[in-house]
């Protein structure tokens, strides 16, 4: 842990105060979010069954939430009797039952590990996710993910202060504003309940930053005890979760947390962290804001400045789950990189992104061309896989030795990054929406529209 002199825990201390007063929603909003989620709650409860309960749930029920966020949680809780299959058809009727179109509301229906519906309140620019779950009183007897958020909503009603309450929102405020919030596919961020989580554990906001500044990964954090546990201590739970940032969820001691937080987004906040509590200003707790303005421009001079050229696939995307997208955008990105390694291009930059029907991944690489591979064999020692290297690599100019290992000096396969990724994509198989006919490939002359999702995502990776 960092110990802050008096006089810098004085000053971050007054900035937190100040945001703080910036991020609590006013008594109006609070009234306006209050009277419609009761609304919603009424008109429920006038046509489930008795045995039936609507609660409220998330960052509103909690009372953590930041000034702006509108959105209602409310889960219908189900008894087991009623089985998985019955609880979601009727979880979705109960909610499209409930819509009155006089007041301008519309919904959609998402899925999670079962589908819910989003109620949209077009005329206050509200949401209400109205979600089924099986009542429960123990993790134990959960069957369904979601079946925790009653569990967490007693949790942190009974153990969060009011400060702590309003460090919460603070803390969420900090991670939005350096991307890292939210533990959705595409940001594998601090959900909400980890923020509370957090704040809980650490008691203040000041001591979570303070402990964070000097945390190392590996490392275990168990809020039910108060306990955290680097390297050594926290192998067990390392290996039980099979993760090296692990926050044990107080209701349910077989639940990582943290289990979506990726190292690059872990990494993000401890460097965040530091740099606010090392020079603490209100411009350092927020990060480097961005310009609305994305132009092909901008992007195009960046990869000028650096030597590089950009090569970006754009692809229609159907309309289906976010989080199964960004999965295979990055599965797709990922596998690609491999390849383009094995060949001797290394992009200096990686992004992907989503918008809309549209999809991006883009790579910043030398504009060079390669007409010679240099491919590494067995070694010398290993005589039938030596003479199996030898064999299949008959159009070899030359072969040499690297210490005991055979090289093969060739003719490169391709000579530069595009056609690496144009042989890519014809090799493996894609889903539908990245077949050819619904995928371009473009290199530096980028449409203006592609040219704003690369930059989009470029502000998402940068930290200052």
């Amino acid at each position: 842990m960092l110990e802050i002199t008096k006089s810098k825990y004085n000053k971050i201390e007054n900035i937190i105060n100040e945001i703080k007063k910036e991020v609590k929603p006013t008594p109006d909003e609070l009234k306006v979010i209050a009277e419609y989620s009761n609304e919603l709650v009424l008109r429920l409860r006038k046509i489930i069954p008795k045995d039936v309960e609507v609660l409220a749930v998330g960052s509103i029920a909690h009372n953590t939430q930041v000034r702006g966020s509108h959105d209602i949680d409310l889960f219908l809780l189900f008894p087991k009797h009623y089985g998985e299959q019955q609880m979601e058809k009727l979880g979705l009727e109960y909610a499209r039952r409930i819509i009155k179109k006089n007041k301008n509301e519309t919904y959609i229906v998402k899925y999670a590990e079962h589908p819910y519906t989003k109620l949209i309140l077009n005329d206050l620019g509200m949401t209400a996710d109205i979600v089924p779950a099986f009542k429960i009183n123990d993790a134990l007897e959960r069957i369904t993910a979601v079946d925790r958020s009653q569990l967490h909503n007693k949790f942190i009603n009974n153990n969060l202060s009011e400060k702590q309450k309003d460090d919460v929102r603070v803390l969420k405020v900090f991670l939005k504003s350096h991307f890292i919030y939210g533990a959705d596919a595409k940001t594998m961020g601090f959900s909400g309940y980890l923020c509370e989580l957090l704040i809980y554990t650490y008691g203040s906001i000041i001591n979570l930053f303070s402990h964070f500044y000097t945390l190392k990964i590996p490392v275990a954090i168990d809020p039910m005890h108060k306990m955290v546990y680097e390297e050594e201590s926290a192998i067990k739970l390392l290996k039980k979760f099979n993760s090296e940032f692990v926050v044990v969820d107080p209701t349910d001691e077989n639940r990582n947390v943290a289990a979506v937080v990726s190292k690059e987004t872990f990494a993000k906040f401890i460097f965040s962290v530091r740099n606010f509590i090392d020079n603490p200003t209100a411009n350092t707790f927020y990060s480097k804001k961005f310009s609305d303005v994305y132009t092909k421009r901008k992007v195009l001079k960046f990869s000028k400045e650096l030597g590089l050229s950009i090569f970006v696939m754009h692809f229609e995307v159907p309309e289906i789950a976010d989080d199964i997208l960004w999965q295979q955008l990055r599965k797709l990105k990922e596998a690609i990189t491999i390849k383009l390694k094995n060949n001797g291009f290394n992009p200096a930059l990686t992004l992907e992104n989503l918008f809309g029907k549209s999809g991006i991944i883009a790579f910043f690489i030398n504009d060079i061309t390669i007409n010679h591979a240099i491919i590494e064999g067995p070694s010398i020692f290993m005589r039938s896989a030596v003479d199996s290297f030898i064999r299949s690599h008959n159009r070899s100019l030359g072969f040499i030795f690297n210490e005991e290992k055979i090289i093969s000096i060739e003719e490169s396969k391709y000579y530069n990054a595009k056609e690496v990724i144009d042989e890519f994509i014809k090799e493996i198989k894609l889903p539908s929406y990245l077949k050819h006919d619904k995928l371009n490939i473009y290199k530096d002359d980028i449409p203006e529209e592609i040219a704003k999702l690369v930059y989009s995502a470029f502000s998402l990776k940068t930290i200052l």
